[in-house]
């Protein structure tokens, strides 16, 4: 059995257990493989939020995530998902704005912008925001929670004593958290667009 059967403790031997978690499920799939193939490990996949991108093809146009490119049928259908990302929304007073800047070759445009949003759909309050600036020239735009938090990660979740003890765990965790960052970076492709 590989995933665990119930969330990691607190201690380092749980931590370390991670690891061996990871490398325990790369062995299965490992055995399970040709010899001309390999493991790609990306954090998430390549084409989500491009085009007809699943099979059997959906319409981005779906009311809980409201997304330009994302059909809700990407979305776990456990209720929790679904309500997450309407609070979100409603929350911030508009869909979320990620901004991936682009990558240039010689044949990127200069500035790129993406030929593939639908500036004019109008079927939900949010659909103009792209428009209206949240999609940025020279940088891959996404719109809902999918293309972040829904990609492959580790989550922890940790819990202070008290107010002082969170401050200064904090404070210790984002010193190193734009370097995990870009250790764990694997993500070179947005909605079918390389990054830079």
């Amino acid at each position: 059995m590989c995933t665990p059967g119930q969330p990691y403790n607190s201690t380092v031997a749980d931590l370390t257990n991670v690891e061996a978690n990871m490398k325990r499920r790369r062995d299965i799939v490992t055995r399970l493989m040709r010899d001309n193939e390999t493991i790609l490990a990306v954090g998430s996949y390549p084409e989500l939020g491009s085009g007809d991108f699943l099979e059997p093809p959906h319409k981005a146009n779906g009311e809980f995530s409201r997304s330009l490119f994302l059909p809700d049928e990407v979305i776990n259908p456990h209720p929790r998902f679904r309500t997450l990302a309407g609070n979100i929304r409603e929350r911030r007073g508009s869909k979320v704005a990620i901004n991936m800047p682009i990558f240039h070759d010689t044949n990127t445009p200069q500035p790129f912008i993406d030929p593939t949003i639908p500036y004019e759909r109008n079927i939900f309050p949010g659909d103009k925001e792209a428009k209206e600036g949240a999609a940025l020239p020279d940088h891959i735009y996404m719109d809902a929670m999918g293309f972040g938090m829904g990609c492959c990660c580790l989550q922890i979740t940790l819990q202070a004593p008290n107010v002082n003890q969170a401050r200064r765990l904090y404070d210790q965790l984002a010193t190193v958290g734009a370097v995990m960052m870009s250790l764990s970076a694997s993500s070179p492709i947005f909605r079918g667009y390389l990054a830079d």
